[in-house]
């Protein structure tokens, strides 16, 4: 085409850039708008009226229409060549479900039951301050009980070890392997009761240890109120108190293992013999061999205490004990002295005789106990027992060791022995008000009777010649 003049020229020139320009600016539009939906994936209109009713465009014209386009491009606008690229396509994330009561899966869950028992240390009541059963608090004398639950968890297999918690009693010189002595607030005792019941040892020495497997708990009584009780000493009184039969059933069974070779094995079983409650039992036994710190020293016993309890009615009640307890002990006669003070050898040193310082009997306990209660106010209690003692005790005794350490030593033999004790106890307990003072009367009469029988005795006899320093083999 030629010009006609200059402006005209100008204006064609703007209008065919304008052209190109506007173009090139719808062409970029329609490949933004392709990009961004190959992006975003395929999609779906919504279907309108005007959409329902035009016909889908046939195969051919959807091919003949980016020709059009191609061609109106290449001539207005020069030519713009986009490099072909792809898209991946994003995958649909799956369509949320709801899920219906039949799809979720149940469970059915039983409930597990699930009980903590707590024992505590506390005790409220004791009986042996004033021989009824009355709250510690307001008892006018000093009392103490260690419960089952410290003798349990201690592991305590001597009458001792339960007498460490208790303020004022300490174990006396004599608490050997023959007695139980102890010192109550400076006097010493080696008394001890069961059940309020007088358990004195031997006359010229001891029987054997309290075995403690059938005890539920010790009860101390300290001060002059003991006298309560008549035959002791002024410091006070060492009560046990044994396990008596239940109604729940209970089994136990406990194996003990020790330094110096000591092994105990213990069972205890409780429950009723019939379907009503009305006989009940409780069976303890122990088995015991230890041996000791000290050479040659070993003891061996087998303790056996069944009780039957018969519930006549529910204000009356009828008990039958028994008790058997075999002993066979090694006696320690403990380091002699040396001026004032201990001899300085090895505490495993024993000067003894391990054939001639022994302690081997059988002792055999009967008891029979019942109560009858008149009204809710007013009970009768009855104790008889018997206790039956035959032992042999083989003992060696010195005194002090020369500087040398040459010692002196006698034997003291009683090879036969026997101690029988019966003791019977009647009390009428009754409470009273008068006004706003509530009371109890305590009414009893007290019996014991003992018999100790010492046959062969061969006393004072001089044993071997021994010293400290060079000890035979």
């Amino acid at each position: 085409m030629k010009p006609v003049g200059f402006s005209r020229e100008r204006s064609e020139q703007n209008i065919g850039y304008g052209v190109a320009a506007f173009a090139s600016y719808g062409l970029s539009v329609i490949v933004t708008i392709t990009a961004f939906t190959a992006c975003i994936g395929p999609h779906k209109p919504m279907p309108t009226q005007q959409s329902q009713a035009a016909q889908p465009p046939t195969a051919a014209e959807t091919d003949r229409e980016p020709e059009s386009v191609n061609q109106a491009a290449d001539e207005s606008a020069p030519s713009l060549i986009v490099p072909p690229f792809t898209v991946p396509p994003v995958a649909q994330a799956p369509a949320p479900t709801t899920p219906t009561p039949d799809d979720v899966p149940v469970l059915e869950v039983k409930p597990v039951p699930v009980e903590a028992a707590y024992e505590s240390y506390k005790t409220v009541q004791a009986m042996t301050a004033t021989k009824t059963d009355t709250p510690i608090m307001e008892t006018p004398v000093s009392v103490q009980v260690v419960p089952q639950q410290v003798l349990k968890d201690q592991q305590a297999v001597r009458l001792e070890t339960a007498l460490e918690n208790v303020s004022g009693v300490i174990q006396a010189g004599f608490n050997q392997g023959s007695s139980d002595g102890f010192l109550i607030r400076g006097f010493g005792s080696n008394n001890i009761y069961r059940n309020g019941v007088f358990m004195p040892d031997a006359l010229g020495g001891g029987t054997t240890k309290r075995e403690v497997a059938n005890i539920d708990r010790v009860e101390v009584l300290k001060g002059p109120g003991s006298i309560l009780y008549g035959r002791t000493e002024p410091g006070g009184i060492i009560n046990t108190v044994t396990k008596q039969p239940l109604a729940t059933p209970y089994y136990s069974l406990q194996q003990q293992f020790g330094s110096y070779s000591f092994y105990r094995t213990a069972i205890d079983a409780t429950g009723p013999l019939t379907k009503d409650d009305t006989v009940l039992y409780r069976f303890n036994m122990s088995y015991e061999n230890s041996g000791s710190f000290r050479d040659f020293v070993d003891k061996k016993s087998v303790f056996l205490a069944p009780v039957v309890r018969w519930n006549l009615s529910p204000r009356t009640q009828i008990s039958a004990e028994y008790e058997y307890h075999h002993f066979n002990e090694v006696l320690d006669p403990g380091i002699p002295p040396l001026g004032n003070r201990p001899a300085p050898v090895s505490r495993s040193l024993y000067v003894g005789e391990p054939l001639n310082s022994k302690n081997v009997g059988d002792r055999h306990f009967v008891g029979l106990n019942w109560s009858h209660q008149f009204t809710a106010d007013w009970t009768l209690s009855h104790r008889l027992s018997a206790e039956l003692f035959d032992f042999s005790t083989q003992s060696l005794f010195f005194g002090a060791a020369a500087p040398d350490g040459s010692l002196d030593r006698f034997f003291n033999n009683a090879p036969v022995q026997k101690s029988n004790r019966y003791q019977t106890s009647l009390n009428l307990t009754g409470h009273i008000t008068t006004g706003v003072l509530n009371h109890t009367l305590l009414v009893g009469y007290d019996y014991f009777y003992f018999d100790d029988k010492f046959k062969g005795n061969n006393c004072c006899t001089a044993a071997p010649a021994f010293n400290i320093f060079s000890p035979p083999i």
